[in-house]
């Protein structure tokens, strides 16, 4: 083959940051080889694409490192009542250790999609209470407002009650309100969270890179620099570096729909998790006969399995025995935690109220000023910040 017709083809590969290095660390060990193609083997036709699922798992960390963990009390010390941390022990009152030292992803994506429910939930009871007088949103959907009320009150909600992306530090001593600035940051950041978490599942690319500049910015501020380095040189690439045949061919393999389902996109490192999962967790054989070559015997056999346990499912209706359970019922406790931040007055303006020793960090505003700092992005090398993967991570949206 020579060096032309290698050009013609490419080789896809998805993965976490860590299968980015080695393949980079390939390329850059190889490239030095003067022997001719196809015997130098420099890799070249190799494209790394950094996997949504790794992304979003990421992204989830770094709203937890922002809001939940900056907030967590100290030993033997009752939380904050008004921190995100103090939302998160009325949800799960039984796992704050948990939640104070180690949450995994799963954790990690429900506490944030629920204290956001329960937060904008509040957010629409004030605003239609003040534009239009009901006590509660129930009262007002039973005058059958219209589309164009909807639009009107969920702007104003994002407009009074979600910080913009340059936002800017309340006055210090008492004119400002830091419980209310950290309720705004943290309406935008979990906004920007579901709103990514949404993209990706419905298979919405284009909404995906858009909303990937932001968590650049956000990973940049907290110190996740490889994260910002690597994500901005697969968006550079995908816009100006690659042909556009190339670039369109990853944006169309970016994702993968294992179910068919509208909502079922996953990250082709998801499929790839979740087979590891399989072959050594779910198939592998317990005790003695736990072995590495029991493992790759039974490897073929996978998806014979998953289909033997669906077939059981639908035969004998077992669904509240299977693997997949559904959902729980959160009406009442997010009710309950809506119900406690309306007591606290999370989203009224109180001059001088304080959250602990710290203020409110607004991640973007903090990565902004750390690109404008380093433009060369000499820092965006060192660290690995990659998470840890249980078998519950991989249900997650499922």
């Amino acid at each position: 083959m020579t060096e032309n017709e290698l050009e013609e083809y490419v080789l896809v590969t998805h993965g976490d940051l860590g299968t980015g290095e080695k393949i980079n660390n390939l390329k850059n060990s190889r490239a030095i080889e003067e022997t001719p193609l196809p015997d130098s083997n420099r890799l070249t036709h190799v494209v790394f694409v950094p996997g949504m699922f790794h992304i979003k798992m990421s992204c989830a960390n770094s709203v937890c490192k922002i809001h939940i963990e900056s907030t967590k009390p100290t030993k033997r010390a009752a939380p904050l009542k008004d921190s995100v941390f103090a939302f998160c022990a009325h949800l799960r009152p039984k796992e704050t250790a948990k939640i104070a030292s180690k949450p995994g992803f799963r954790m990690q994506h429900t506490l944030i999609n629920n204290v956001l429910a329960a937060s904008i939930l509040l957010c629409w009871k004030k605003e239609v209470e003040a534009r239009y007088g009901y006590t509660s949103v129930e009262e007002w959907l039973k005058s059958e407002p219209t589309n164009d009320d909807f639009i009107t009150v969920s702007k104003a909600v994002v407009h009074t009650y979600v910080a913009p992306l340059a936002v800017s530090k309340s006055n210090p001593g008492m004119k400002g309100d830091v419980v209310k600035d950290a309720m705004l940051l943290f309406n935008r950041d979990a906004l920007l969270y579901a709103m990514t978490s949404h993209a990706a599942n419905t298979g919405d690319v284009g909404r995906v890179e858009q909303l990937l500049i932001f968590w650049i910015y956000i990973w940049k501020g907290i110190g996740k620099h490889k994260y910002a380095a690597h994500i901005s040189k697969f968006l550079l690439d995908l816009h100006e570096g690659w042909p556009p045949r190339l670039a369109r061919a990853i944006r169309l393999n970016w994702f993968v729909n294992p179910t068919g389902k509208p909502d079922g996109f996953r990250g082709v490192d998801w499929v790839i998790e979740r087979n590891n999962l399989r072959h050594k967790h779910t198939y592998s054989g317990q005790g003695p006969n736990r072995t590495m070559k029991f493992i790759i015997k039974q490897s073929p056999l996978i998806d014979l399995y998953q289909s033997t346990h669906h077939l059981i499912e639908q035969g004998f209706s077992l669904t509240g025995r299977t693997l997949k359970h559904p959902p729980p019922l959160m009406k009442k406790t997010l009710e309950h935690l809506r119900s406690y931040m309306e007591d606290r007055q999370v989203h009224t303006f109180k001059p001088g109220r304080k959250l602990g020793k710290k203020r409110a960090t607004d991640a973007i505003r903090a990565g902004m000023k750390a690109f404008m700092l380093v433009l060369g992005g000499a820092d965006a090398v060192t660290g690995y910040d990659e998470e840890e993967i249980d078998a519950g991570d991989i249900g997650v949206d499922e």
